[in-house]
C-alpha cells in the first residue's frame, strides 16, 4: 500500500483511516494528520 500523502510504500498498517469507502494507510502520524486536514485532495490523487 502507498501512503496518499507522501507516496512512500507503506509496509506497517498501524495508522489507517477511511475515507469515501477507500482504505488509506500513512507511514506516519504526520501524513495521516495532512490527510485528515484536506482529505478530497489527498483521496483524489490517490485515486
Amino acid at each position: 500500500m502507498t501512503d496518499p500523502v507522501c507516496g512512500m510504500k507503506v509496509t506497517n498498517e498501524n495508522i489507517c483511516t477511511d475515507y469515501e469507502g477507500k482504505h488509506y494507510c500513512f507511514c506516519s502520524e504526520g501524513c495521516f494528520q495532512t490527510f485528515q486536514k484536506s482529505p478530497e485532495q489527498y483521496a483524489r490523487k490517490a485515486g
